[in-house]
């Protein structure tokens, strides 16, 4: 009977050999000159399975095509022409993020060189292997996998399943952080308030990052935060015109977020047009109306008047009551300006 190659597996490897491949066929000879050709000139020793599979090691090789065939004396060699890809070893240049949580289902996008050849196209987080999508020529993503209780462990891509890629990147497991208070929680429709974040779990990252919007929010706003201690971070409130209460929640990797609900207010900015009496006594206890617009009955409403502040008494949206403090630095005129959570004031 004709000795027969039909199929190889993996169908692909790197240039520098050494991937153990399977090949399945018919009428393989346990013999002593059981050997593998790859091309026209690589010959190696096989290992017999049985008489339809062998296995045997790739050799060193140029990239490209190669057929594989088969020869129970090491002289007669099948003609079926099978191929088996060879390509440059995959190449890791960067890892993006670099860390998320334990939880796993982070995204992480791999970029590099020789990452969309072969049939196996996988991620090794450790020990873990998960399947990798091609993105483009020199760019894969794959899902991390969940690890309860490691940290940092090696990151690593094949493009056949068998041969990894040797530069040394690691992705890092983490705590999700939570959000426990934000301070102030309400401030101009127009951003740009710095707010301060308490919690726990914040790490200083490249993306640390707040975001303003409800959890189903198609387009939710992120900024930049600030990274004052693992308890403690600041970001700047985005544009909001149109207001309302959002949920601000806190990313270290620009994906995986905090699930923590904390309310942030969005408010129209209060507009100051008019006050009377416009005079009062040096000691204090001048009972001053404001009236204005877009004035919200807020804990930190109030009046800052030369420089003191005093809580306000809300009538409506257009007035509000204050009682003048003693004059700081004797008689004279000072500014007056409005506040509703005790930190931005009207300009």
């Amino acid at each position: 009977s004709a000795l027969t190659v039909t199929s190889v597996l993996p169908i692909s490897g790197p240039h520098h050999g050494g991937t153990l491949v399977s090949v399945f066929g018919s009428n393989f000879a346990n013999s002593d000159d059981l050997v593998c050709r790859f091309g026209l000139r690589k010959v190696v020793a096989a290992r017999w399975v049985s008489s339809v599979q062998v296995e045997c090691i790739t050799p060193s090789t140029d990239p490209g095509d190669v057929a594989v065939e088969v020869s129970n004396n090491g002289k007669d060699f099948t003609d079926d022409r099978v191929t088996f890809t060879v390509f440059g070893p995959p190449v890791v240049w960067s890892i993006e993020p670099a860390l998320g949580p334990r939880r796993g289902g982070t995204p992480v996008t791999i970029r590099g060189q020789h990452l969309t050849y072969g049939d196996g196209l996988q991620c090794r987080f450790n020990l873990t292997t998960v399947q990798a999508t091609i993105l483009d020529s020199s760019t894969v993503e794959c899902a991390a996998p969940a690890n309860w209780h490691g940290s940092a462990v090696p990151l690593a891509v094949s493009t056949n399943g068998a041969d990894f890629s040797q530069e040394v990147f690691t992705f890092a497991y983490v705590d999700v952080p939570k959000v426990i208070t934000v301070t102030p929680s309400l401030g101009s429709s127009y951003g740009g308030d710095l707010l301060r974040l308490v919690g726990e779990g914040f790490l200083r990252t490249p993306n640390l990052s707040c975001r303003f919007g409800r959890m189903d929010e198609k387009y939710p706003k992120v900024t930049p935060a600030t990274f004052e201690s693992d308890t403690d971070i600041t970001c700047e409130t985005p544009e909001m015109r149109r207001g309302g209460t959002v949920w601000v929640e806190v990313t270290l990797n620009g994906f995986d977020y905090s699930e923590s609900g904390i309310e942030y207010t969005f408010a129209i900015p209060p507009q100051v047009k008019s006050i009377s009496p416009v005079s009062g006594l040096e000691v204090g206890g001048t009972i001053m109306k404001v009236d204005g617009l877009n004035f919200l009955n807020t804990e930190g409403l109030g009046c800052l008047i030369g420089g003191v502040f005093v809580k306000a008494r809300w009538l409506s949206s257009e007035e509000l009551l204050c009682t003048t403090p003693a004059a700081v630095s004797g008689p004279g005129v000072v500014n007056m300006q409005v506040t509703q959570n005790g930190e931005h004031f009207t300009r």
